[in-house]
């Protein structure tokens, strides 16, 4: 419960003996804000890995993210604060290397970025086993035309290539030319947020509190975006 007593912070349901988990934490006005389903870890940094179901909701009601999991593949969904779909990172998991609590390896693959309107694929990256170096970016243009770059090992671009919309080349472009930058928010490891330490600081700090259980000073938030790296000049 909250520290009123009254309103529920958490359900959790887990079968005897099993070390999985299925748990929905709920801000204190009610909404929904983590659902897990999962492995018990200790470790949050694991606990991404852990899941095979997540879902984070900003304290407005609005889903930020989804995670659905197999044995050996995982996507997660970004979504904006107005509900659009932002980027999808696929991962790759490794089920036969695992952490001495069981949890799984996982690397970065791809990620697909979609327009403001969440409706069509603009960028599409390819990335480095076991890095969070891109190896090579696909723009989608509205009139079905694409250009393709491609990296050199140490991050600058190597080629820069122009498509038509059957797929035909027109021909490459001077990467000296071009300013090519990435959103390295879009290539970061997934974390998932931490109610139980928030219940705890509100359950022992009064002045923490807001009326809806959720972190003062804050209000609907999107997953953080860091200042984009530019890549060639």
């Amino acid at each position: 419960m909250w520290y009123d007593g009254k309103k529920v912070f958490a359900m959790e349901t887990r079968g005897i003996g099993s070390q999985n988990v299925d748990v929905q934490y709920v801000y204190k006005a009610g909404k929904p804000w983590l659902h897990y389903v999962g492995k018990l870890t200790k470790d949050q940094s694991q606990i991404v890995s852990s899941a095979t179901e997540a879902q984070v909701w900003a304290n407005d009601g609005t889903k930020l993210m989804e995670l659905k999991a197999t044995d050996t593949a995982s996507t997660v969904t970004f979504y904006r604060n107005d509900g659009t779909l932002k980027y999808v990172q696929d991962w790759e998991t490794f089920p036969w290397y695992t952490t001495s609590d069981g949890t799984v390896m996982r690397r970065l693959s791809k990620v697909t970025i979609y327009s403001d309107d969440g409706k069509r694929i603009v960028r599409t990256l390819e990335v480095q086993e076991g890095t969070s170096n891109v190896t090579s970016a696909t723009d989608y243009n509205e009139d079905g035309t694409r250009t393709v770059y491609h990296m050199q090992y140490w991050g600058g671009l190597d080629t820069v290539e122009k498509f038509d919309k059957e797929g035909k080349s027109l021909g490459t472009v001077d990467p000296k030319t071009v300013t090519f930058s990435v959103d390295q928010s879009m290539i970061a490891a997934t974390y998932l947020p931490e109610p139980k330490a928030e219940w705890k600081k509100q359950e022992t700090n009064p002045s923490s509190r807001n009326e809806d259980g959720s972190p003062v000073g804050t209000g609907p938030t999107e997953p953080a975006t860091d200042t984009p790296s530019d890549i060639g000049d």
